[in-house]
């Protein structure tokens, strides 16, 4: 039996993404007090990735966004208060 989804969220095989005519929605796109599920992390750039686990930041997770400006999204993971900067916030596609 293999796993529906990588680490990161993506279905297995690939091919099995979501239509390309829909848009997926982001972490960065939500004002502050919203709620979302994390279903995917854009995987492109290690760094990120790294941030992203070691903040608890992971397909499945909720977050609800605290605060938002231009530079940064503040959200809280569980009982962590986590500080992203907004295009580490736009790899965070979120359930809708």
């Amino acid at each position: 039996h293999r796993p529906a989804c990588d680490p990161h969220g993506h279905p297995i095989p690939y091919g099995d993404a979501l239509p390309k005519n829909r848009p997926q929605a982001t972490l960065a796109s939500l004002p502050a007090g919203a709620s979302a599920r994390v279903e995917s992390l854009d995987d492109r750039d290690d760094r990120a990735i790294a941030l992203f686990a070691a903040s608890g930041v992971l397909p499945g997770s909720l977050l609800r966004v605290e605060d938002a400006d231009a530079a940064r999204v503040i959200v809280r993971c569980g009982k962590r208060r986590v500080t992203l900067r907004r295009k580490h916030a736009a790899m965070v596609r979120i359930a809708t």
